[in-house]
């Protein structure tokens, strides 16, 4: 045995009982100082099944208060588990998803919030670890493995963090397609430069079906091409299925418009006010994806 202080030998040195049974305890023979034998889950004294029950409650949804309740393991040693475990997760991730060959990746942010909401973030409180924070994920649709993520604030240095750490990763150029957010614009160009097909996918929702809890259902997606391998806008390989029922046809928004009406387009892309026309017209429009 090694010693996990100075790296010399050591030697056994009685045995201490915990709630799983006896643990061997080491002695240093250069520093003189005990330890004993990491095991899987380091230097934590649960047990291997208690603490992927944890995991299991907490992947679940359960929340950290619940799950200490239901296993019997205090609040602070749920939360152990839960960073040991995000921790190697990290580690695989870095070491395993390399040189990742896809044919299309799909950026997005998912919103959540730390110790309170930003709104409720007091002046001379550092806004960076606190308040709003996103979860950064890239992935590949078709199998919904996750290449890429970051944690942190919605800002344009993240955006360019993520697509950084993303190149680093893919092996081939794939079509990349983002939401609407404007900073990707500049981090796509920065760090692939030309060597990938980019498009924002921008969708329109229908607010007048919205509440506080729930986004109104989405009338109309539009796919922007704004990058592809010739250097002109090409259409994007996204596969974007919308439907709009009760006779205002996806076909009716892009030519005629909706309801014979004339469709107003600037820069390419469709106005809204030809997709507002048919909600006024008492035609439902709704979309099945």
């Amino acid at each position: 045995m090694t010693c996990c202080y100075c790296k010399a030998n050591a030697k056994k040195s009685g045995k201490f009982k915990t709630a799983n049974g006896p643990v061997q305890r080491y002695r240093c023979l250069s520093c003189g100082k005990t330890f004993k034998a990491e095991g899987p889950l380091g230097d934590m004294r649960i047990s291997e099944e208690k603490a992927v029950k944890i995991l299991n409650m907490l992947v679940e949804g359960v929340g950290v208060n619940a799950t200490s309740r239901l296993t019997g393991v205090h609040k602070e040693t749920v939360l152990r588990v839960l960073t040991l475990a995000g921790e190697r997760c990290e580690r695989i991730l870095d070491e395993k998803i390399r040189n990742v060959t896809v044919d299309q990746v799909q950026a997005d942010e998912i919103w959540s919030f730390v110790h309170c909401k930003q709104k409720n973030v007091r002046r001379g409180q550092d806004d960076r670890t606190i308040g709003d924070q996103y979860t950064w994920v890239a992935l590949d649709p078709k199998s919904k493995l996750v290449i890429s993520y970051i944690v942190g604030k919605r800002s344009g240095l993240n955006a360019l963090a993520l697509m950084t750490d993303l190149c680093g990763r893919l092996a081939n150029r794939t079509q990349l397609t983002t939401d609407g957010f404007a900073p990707y614009v500049g981090a796509v160009e920065d760090v692939f430069g030309a060597d990938i097909d980019f498009a924002q996918l921008i969708k329109t929702k229908n607010l007048r079906q919205s509440d506080r809890r729930t986004p109104g259902p989405i009338i109309y997606e539009e796919n922007i091409p704004l990058q592809s391998a010739s250097g002109q806008s090409q259409p994007a390989s996204l596969e974007t299925r919308t439907g709009v029922a009760a006779g205002a046809g996806y076909a009716g928004l892009v030519g005629g418009g909706a309801l014979g009406a004339p469709c107003e387009r600037s820069g390419g892309r469709i106005g809204l006010d030809g997709v507002l026309r048919a909600l006024r017209g008492g035609r439902s429009s709704q979309v099945a994806v």
